[in-house]
């Protein structure tokens, strides 16, 4: 498309795509959405098509396409006026049409640009982001009445404007507009853009108000940029923040939501037409029917006695089962390898779950004599200790449970204790008993009985606990119910008939949908649950109790028999189907809402093949494309018979409250009877659940045909997670509209001086360009990056600073501080060089879009791997636009509007000046061992820096420094250096920890050491730095007295973590206690905490160091030395530990005799107590 240059000025845009690449201009645009969030830029489009495509706004207009949005919508579009009429493309039936084809050429402009912006989107932390349909805005009038949306619409536009990052507006005119944004901050005040026909506007839509007018008809046309928060909210605990403009539509959706509850639940059969979302919402938020809150959980299963310990264990998949122990039966004795030896009363199996300590039992505080505790049934006993446990969990103790209307509700059966004990009394091996002496011990007198149907008795207990506490009719309802179910193995007796039947596996394990399942093996278990009202009736509605705990609530269940199959035993998929069903209709839910099924799955080929395609056909039918999660607790315990249900309700309960579905184990190959055609997931790794909220289901079948089904809601709890700060709304960093006003001691008298690496630190007065803006013209040196601080008045105290080292601009200003070391602002423009295709290296042109994904795609392969491109390649270095070479000219701005600020800097066109006779160059000084790690002047002639160096020991290390700067250090990249190990950097010393250039000569000998710094250009137009050092031994002599007195053994320096370890410094010998010790004050960095190291007569051969991490003043340790490259860098001294603050002043005192360090202690001090010629030791 041919540009238009009419009315068009480079200085009315933040960037034009004239001449740049795809990266430069990606980089340029999140740099301004970062620091004001917009960008206004000049995509050069011509006048041509923008005309044309205003005629196809005129055949839709005439085709009355263009319709008032929702009401609620304009807010989140331009406003009423600037979306009084639009025309949403893919609501509209616009994606395809042809006869908009001008249009649509704009809308790939607007894509192409958005797929530039993608190379650095990230930078704005707005995570993974999708582009919406376009949607064509018509500025005019107002609309009186605009329509209410339907369901569906609402639900489109609530997740377009609740999830809206980023707009891009295309300007098509034919008249200027305005465009007034409102950031959410109440400080700030409103800021105008004009926007000129052809020009492109990016917004950070998730942080501003945007309306739009005009003094006739103008059109925009628009896109979004959506996507979730990173983390998103489900884990904080809480609620999902919604933008200010889509809060009217989502409190409609929340009211229209609950209407539509209410009518469903008087015709629950009536099926309502809404969008997927609203089902899950609605359903989530909403319920008419009445719930069973679980209050307390208890159990003792394989493993331990504690159930939620129990679950946490599971995410890492342990499988329980274990070979028989010896406190049961000899297994050898029952077991043969054959499976027809059942006949003669042997068994494969060998292996199950074991629930440890059945035979302890605190028999006086249930009441009970000894003998008769010595006669009970195992069952029996921990029952009445892990029924107690649910109680108290709930509760009730035992002074509150006498006479209470409490039903026990037990999943057992008859055992064999009888016949494997010596001693057993009456009522000691009952299955009815089981339940009873709960019920009597503790003094309920609501409904006491025991459920035995096989593998379905716990939950069997669930359900009928459940319907017993509901309100129904005049009867008396329990006020709780206590259900849950046992199944211990006391012997082997009945397994040879088990075997017989088909139902245990030789392998020893429960491989549930596997193709290797063959059945399963038994497991131990005890489990219970306390169930109470969720709500009690007042005037006809549902009034929730409050104050009491709360694991889960059970929405609906039900319970049926199988009737006449084929066997009394074989599975059935109708009937299974239909007790799913019909579970669902009492919980009043949409099968789309369940989230996961805990299934029977015992490890049978065909029953469990069967019971997923029961719960598929009946919870994710044709129209439901989300897959359902299924899980088995028998593939790691076993089958509990009695207790299995109990035990699979307490996984899901537990899961929602942890809000992770542990997986299944053994499962490698599916079960080739499986046809799900992907709508079911088979976990093998731990699953976070969708929502903070979740239904799921738990199923159990028992050998004669009884099935049970139960729906179960339950709530991630906040205390269960790690806290997470809230995140801060403010998307931008300074705002041109302004708003607030800067504290009097923010401003200056003076005005603002800045001091960076290429002044030495030294203040420099900024110019006043006006409108509260204040500049300086930077020269770029020979590092290619400088680093700067602003001043206030000049004055070191009042320094503005960025939040972090090293930051790029548009950021937020902080301070005056007088403690911001190292927080600088830094100049990049260095980039990094790689080969792309001729084609990507050319300037972004609009209307070209394989051309521009060519480009990006190439650039970002590049950037990601490195990989070999194919064709025409080109050196490129790739960056940010502030790439550049020594000499290239940055005009730094501080920018002020009310209360923000922000510091901008833009590289200036080369053309205003000679970069070779502009590059400035700095000085360079030697630090060493001989000098006690001070700068030397290092001497220039005939461009070789050079000083001569006298040894006062045996051997010398040595680096080099820029302009006296610690931050900007020259050093080889390992230890004990030759001159052929090129020089790195410069960089902060702390990046060349222990690395130095070694000289080997002894005391009294004389070097000339040369450094030569060359900036050489290759022939495909790369640049190096190439820094060279060499030495020469000119003389060997005697140490001058002068020496021999300033550097004397047996002094100590410090090295510390406030600059990486990288910077000796020196330490001053005082008088404490009658004893010589060495002193130094320290500058907490923002971490908070510091950790420090003594390095012995400035030789890095002999560090310092404690035998551990010492946090304390004054604590007892031991006192190491080692080489510096052999450090454990834990093993410090650390100051700051137990609440130390950014910008904390310490005083450390350290006695040593020699490099035995006896004693440090430190402790804090203010600014002021430091002597004016004492160094305080702080970030670079």
């Amino acid at each position: 498309m041919a540009p238009s240059r009419a009315g068009r000025r480079k200085k009315d845009y933040d960037v034009v795509l004239q001449g740049s690449s795809v990266e430069k201009v990606s980089s340029e645009i999140v740099t301004q959405l970062a620091a004001k969030g917009f960008c206004t830029i000049d995509p050069r489009l011509d006048e041509e098509i923008l005309r044309q495509a205003r005629e196809d706004i005129n055949d839709l207009d005439a085709q009355g396409i263009l319709r008032q949005p929702p009401a609620m919508v304009h807010d989140g579009l331009l406003g009423e006026e600037g979306s009084s009429l639009i025309a949403d493309f893919l609501q509209d039936g616009l994606t395809d049409d042809k006869k908009v084809r001008h249009l649509h050429a704009l809308d790939k402009a607007m894509a192409e640009l958005v797929n530039v912006l993608q190379l650095s989107i990230h930078d704005l932390g707005c995570g993974n982001l999708s582009r919406t349909h376009p949607i064509l805005h018509e500025t005019g009038l107002a609309p009186e009445h605009a329509p209410e949306p339907t369901e569906h619409e609402a639900s489109y536009w609530l997740g377009v404007l609740g999830q809206k990052k980023l707009m891009v507006m295309l300007c098509l005119g034919p008249v200027r507009g305005t465009l007034e944004l409102q950031p959410y901050d109440e400080d700030a005040e409103a800021h105008e853009i004009s926007t000129v026909p052809g020009s492109v506007i990016i917004l950070r839509a998730d942080g501003m108000w945007h309306r739009h007018c005009a003094h006739s008809k103008a059109h925009i046309l628009s896109c979004f940029l959506v996507g979730q928060d990173s983390g998103g909210t489900k884990r904080t605990g809480q609620p999902s923040w919604v933008p200010p403009c889509a809060r009217g539509l989502e409190q409609w959706t929340v009211e229209r939501m609950r209407y539509l509850k209410e009518v469903q639940s008087k015709a629950p059969k009536e099926k309502l037409d809404l969008p997927a979302g609203w089902l899950t919402a609605m359903n989530h938020m909403f319920h008419t029917a009445q719930r069973v809150a679980v209050r307390s959980i208890a159990a003792r299963y394989a493993s331990t006695w504690d159930v939620q310990s129990w679950y946490m264990a599971q995410t890492a998949g342990p499988d329980f089962v274990s070979e028989v122990p010896l406190t049961r039966w000899d297994v050898n004795l029952y077991y043969d390898a054959d499976v027809e030896n059942w006949r003669a009363y042997k068994t494969i199996s060998r292996h199950g779950s074991f629930v440890d300590g059945t035979e302890y039992f605190d028999n006086k505080f249930f009441g009970l004599s000894p003998m008769e505790a010595k006669g009970m049934d195992p069952h029996q006993r921990v029952v009445l200790e892990v029924g107690y446990e649910a109680c108290h969990g709930a509760g009730y103790s035992k002074g509150k449970l006498m006479n209470k209307i409490g039903g026990v509700y037990l999943g057992s059966s008859s055992t064999i204790f009888g016949m494997v004990s010596e001693v057993s009394g009456a009522t000691g091996g009952a299955a009815s008993i089981n339940s009873n002496r709960f019920s009597f011990c503790l003094g309920l007198k609501g409904p006491s009985m025991t459920c035995d149907t096989d593998g379905s008795s716990s939950l069997t207990a669930i359900h009928l606990g459940g319907e017993a506490v509901l309100q129904k009719g005049h009867g008396v309802s329990n006020e709780f119910s206590l259900a849950g179910g046992v199944a211990f193995q006391l012997g082997p007796l009945w397994l040879p008939q088990m075997q017989a039947a088909g139902l245990l596996a030789g392998i020893g394990r429960c491989f549930t949908w596997d193709a290797s399942a063959q059945g399963y093996t038994l497991g131990d278990g005890c489990g219970f649950a306390v169930q109470k009202r969720m709500a009690e009736w007042v005037d006809g509605k549902q009034v929730y109790i409050e104050g009491e705990p709360l694991v889960g609530s059970i929405c609906g269940s039900s319970c049926g028999s199988v009737g006449m199959a084929a066997a009394m035993h074989a599975p059935h998929g109708p009937s299974e189907q239909e007790n799913i069903a019909q579970a669902l209709q009492t919980a009043m839910l949409d099968a789309l809402n369940i989230d996961a099924v805990e299934c029977n799955g015992q490890g049978a080929l065909l029953r469990d093949a069967v019971e997923v395609d029961s719960l598929l056909r009946v919870l994710r039918g044709d129209d439901v494309q989300a897959p359902l999660t299924l899980t088995s607790v028998k593939s790691r315990m076993g089958f509990a018979t009695e207790c299995a249900g109990i035990a699979a309700l307490h996984r899901l309960l537990l899961s929602a409250v942890w809000g992770v579905i542990s997986p299944n184990n053994h499962l490698q190959q599916l079960n080739p009877h499986l046809e799900f055609e992907n709508k079911a997931g088979m976990l093998t790794e731990p699953q976070e659940t969708a929502l903070r909220s979740t239904y799921m289901g738990v199923s159990a079948h028992g050998f004669g045909g009884t099935q049970v089904h139960v729906i179960s809601y339950g709530h991630s709890q906040q205390i269960r997670t790690a806290p997470q700060p809230e995140r801060n709304r403010n998307v931008f960093n300074f705002w041109p509209g302004g708003g607030g006003e800067l504290e009097e001691e923010q401003q200056p008298l003076r005005g603002y001086f800045i001091a960076g690496t290429w002044t030495k630190w030294r203040a420099i007065k900024m110019e006043n360009e006006g409108d509260e803006t204040y500049g300086y013209t930077l020269v770029l040196g020979e590092n290619r990056w400088e680093e700067f601080q602003i001043l206030l008045d000049g004055d070191e105290r009042r320094r503005l600073h960025p939040a972090r080292p090293l930051a790029s601009k548009g950021l937020v200003v902080h301070g005056p501080s007088a403690k911001a070391r190292g927080l600088n602002w830094r100049i990049e423009g260095r980039g990094r060089w790689v080969d792309v295709p001729t084609d990507a290296a050319a300037a972004v042109v609009l209307g070209d879009a394989e051309k521009t994904s060519k480009a990006i795609q190439a650039i970002t392969n590049s950037l990601s791997d490195g990989s070999k491109q194919a064709g025409e390649l080109q050196l490129m270095e790739v960056g940010s636009g502030d790439v550049g070479m020594p000499g290239d000219k940055y005009r730094i701005r501080l920018r002020i509007a009310g209360k923000y600020r922000t510091v901008l800097w833009d590289k200036l066109p080369t053309e205003d000046y000679d970069t070779a006779a502009d590059a400035p160059e700095g000085d360079y000084h030697i630090v060493g061992s001989w000098n006690g790690w001070s700068p030397d002047p290092l001497f220039l002639r005939n461009d070789v820096w050079s000083t001569e160096v006298e040894l006062t020991k045996k051997g010398g290390d040595f680096q080099i420094l820029r302009n006296e700067d610690w931050g900007q250090m020259i050093a080889p990249p390992c230890e004990k250096a030759s001159p052929s190990d090129a020089g790195q950097g410069p960089d902060r010393c702390g990046r060349f920890r222990g690395c130095a250039w070694s000289l080997d000569g002894q005391p009294g000998d004389v070097f000339r050491i040369s450094f030569k710094r060359q900036l050489i250009k290759d022939s495909s137009g790369r640049l190096d730095d190439v820094k060279q050092v060499s030495w020469e031994k000119l003389r060997e002599a005697g140490p001058s007295e002068t020496l021999s007195l300033k550097h004397q053994s047996g002094t100590l320096g410090v090295i510390g973590s406030w600059n990486g370890f990288g910077r000796v410094h020196k330490m001053h010998a005082e008088f404490m206690d009658g004893q010589v010790a060495y002193v130094f004050y320290f500058e907490l960095g923002q971490s908070g905490a510091e950790g420090f190291q003594f390095v012995n007569d400035c030789d890095l051969t002999r560090v310092i160091h404690p035998d551990r991490l010492v946090a304390q003043s004054g604590a007892v340790h031991r006192a190491m030395v080692s080489s510096f490259g052999h450090i454990d860098q834990d093993k410090v001294w650390a100051a700051g530990l137990d609440g130390g603050s950014p910008g904390d002043v310490f005083k450390v005192d350290v006695l040593a005799v020699g490099d035995v360090v006896t004693r440090v202690s430190w402790s804090q001090v203010s600014d002021g107590a430091v002597p004016k010629d004492r160094e305080i030791c702080g970030p670079l």
